[in-house]
């Protein structure tokens, strides 16, 4: 239930809470996060994680486009390629969640996102993979619907 009251509240209020804590209460959170996903062994609850990192990530896209937390791009770099098979469903989450999570480093990523993407949906051993893959591939697609250059 925290997980669940934690995302709604970043969704709905985070301009007055999150910035209003000390930079070493907010650097906490997001290594939490990162840890908590990697560690937790129950599907359900990591889901839920991995959408509060979803939320936090779209909140931390500042108004140029600056994706202000690096190292959650590192975890879902790093997650994708894992072969651990929940760390790569959270990455897929996650993005299928949040799409815009590259912000204006989209482009520059762009061959690695296609080839990522490509991946997961060609794993044959886990349809969990395909599954998530081709949503976080759709989701993808309608964020950036009216970009040709993408395509």
């Amino acid at each position: 239930m925290a997980a669940v009251l934690l995302r709604r509240l970043l969704s709905s209020a985070f301009d007055e809470v999150y910035p209003a804590l000390p930079s070493d209460v907010q650097t906490a959170i997001k290594s939490e996060l990162l840890m908590i996903i990697q560690m937790e062994t129950q599907s359900s609850m990591r889901k839920k994680v991995c959408d509060i990192a979803a939320e936090l990530a779209r909140n931390l896209i500042d108004e140029d486009g600056n994706n202000q937390w690096p190292e959650g791009l590192k975890f879902l770099f790093d997650s994708v390629s894992s072969q651990n098979v929940g760390l790569r469903e959270a990455a897929l989450h996650i993005f299928w969640n949040f799409p815009g999570i590259f912000g204006n480093q989209q482009q520059h990523y762009l061959d690695v996102i296609k080839r990522m993407l490509v991946q997961c949906m060609q794993d044959q051993e886990h349809p969990s993979i395909r599954t998530l893959s081709a949503r976080a591939t759709a989701a993808f697609i309608l964020a950036n619907e009216h970009n040709v250059a993408l395509f």
